[in-house]
């Protein structure tokens, strides 16, 4: 665990790291056609709270280079650490 959220490690890493994350797979019944149809958007919490809330997607196409991955492994375990120090002295 980070003690901090997907957020936040999400902001170090890139603001710090330059590894840019995104939030790419929403929950379908967030969007706005199926909540105007009525479906709840909080018809999942456990799911939304285990998942969406926590996931991220990295960079990943077929052009990375050994130093594109390299540096991206390097960037996400410096980002977790700093995450974890800073919460760790809260």
């Amino acid at each position: 665990m980070l003690g901090g959220s997907r957020d936040e490690f999400m902001q170090v890493l890139y603001q710090e790291e330059g590894v840019q994350g995104i939030l790419h797979y929403q929950p379908t019944f967030h969007f706005t056609g199926l909540r105007q149809m009525g479906y709840d958007p909080d018809q999942c919490p456990r799911a939304s709270e285990f998942f969406y809330k926590r996931e991220l997607n990295l960079p990943m196409h077929p052009r990375l280079t050994e130093q594109n991955i390299h540096d991206t492994i390097e960037g996400i375990k410096n980002a977790a650490a700093k995450v974890r120090k800073r919460h760790s002295k809260a």
